[in-house]
């Protein structure tokens, strides 16, 4: 499967063959045991029966983060980030003034590799960070003017993607998809959850 990106006038569009085929879900029947039996079309055309994996969280988001890594690649190609910044401008942008230690918390993502992406981010003047007067040992991350620029295409290319992906979800399907993802992702961060550092991240 080939992924193609077009850019116009600062965004990422995709072609409507670039939808993972094996995105493509369709229940079939139930077996004996009465459990629903799924079957995913992958890109050579052949019908592959996953069964209960097509219910197991974890098999799903690896193979759907492996089936979107391409794309995430080209967005960040045509925005001109590193992995990980995504999150992290986001992240900044939404909750001015956070500590690196929570930033680094929020996006799942090890200290030592939020450290790099900040630095980075402030080398090409895209967020300042001041020393917390409460605790010196703090920094407190904040967007500059170029930083907001920058958040202002990141959110047009990216909601322009979600659509996408979204095309042929039902918008309360869509909803009730978000609110479970929030539900767990809240449990996993809370303290005790159980949630660690992750890998790069978008």
């Amino acid at each position: 499967m080939v992924h193609r990106v077009n850019q116009s006038h600062g965004q990422v569009r995709f072609t409507p063959g670039d939808v993972p085929a094996m995105m493509q879900t369709r229940p079939q029947r139930r077996d004996h045991t009465g459990e629903q039996v799924t079957k995913f079309r992958i890109s050579s055309g052949t019908e592959v029966e996953l069964g209960p994996m097509a219910r197991d969280l974890l098999f799903m988001l690896r193979t759907l983060q492996s089936l979107t890594r391409a794309e995430g690649q080209s967005l960040r190609e045509a925005l001109d980030v590193e992995p990980g910044v995504i999150g992290v401008l986001s992240v900044i942008w939404l909750n001015p003034g956070i500590s690196q230690n929570d930033l680094a918390a929020t996006v799942a993502l090890k200290k030592s590799a939020v450290t790099k992406v900040v630095t980075g981010l402030e080398s090409r003047g895209l967020l300042s960070r001041q020393r917390v007067s409460a605790d010196r040992r703090m920094n407190a991350l904040t967007l500059t003017t170029e930083g907001h620029a920058l958040i202002a295409r990141m959110r047009e290319m990216t909601q322009s993607w979600n659509d996408r992906m979204f095309a042929d979800v039902a918008p309360d399907d869509r909803e009730t998809f978000f609110r479970v993802l929030e539900t767990l992702v809240a449990g996993y961060a809370a303290p005790g959850g159980g949630g660690g550092a992750g890998g790069e991240g978008a």
